[in-house]
């Protein structure tokens, strides 16, 4: 968790539901790794959403350029992580 991810994304200007996700990706932001790897099961059990409505809201905060989402080639499958664009 970083307080300066975290600082950033509350001053982001975005409906309710797209900065309650990003506050999540940002309480988990890694500034060592530049990204959070939360999955979108865990964010919606965090913010109290579907895990619909965390794609939705992940997939327009990346039209927006907000975050960007990547994935990670793992032994046991790619893994998703997001990037913020702090």
């Amino acid at each position: 968790m970083t307080r300066a991810a975290e600082k950033w994304a509350m001053a982001m200007n975005l409906p309710r539901t797209e900065k309650t996700i990003l506050m999540a990706l940002a309480r988990s932001y890694s500034l060592r790794r530049g990204r959070s790897e939360r999955t979108q099961t865990q964010i919606a059990a965090e913010v109290f959403v579907t895990r619909e409505t965390v794609n939705r809201g992940l997939k327009s905060l990346e039209r927006k350029k907000v975050i960007q989402i990547g994935t990670l080639p793992r032994k046991k499958g790619p893994v998703s992580y997001t990037h913020l664009t702090l």
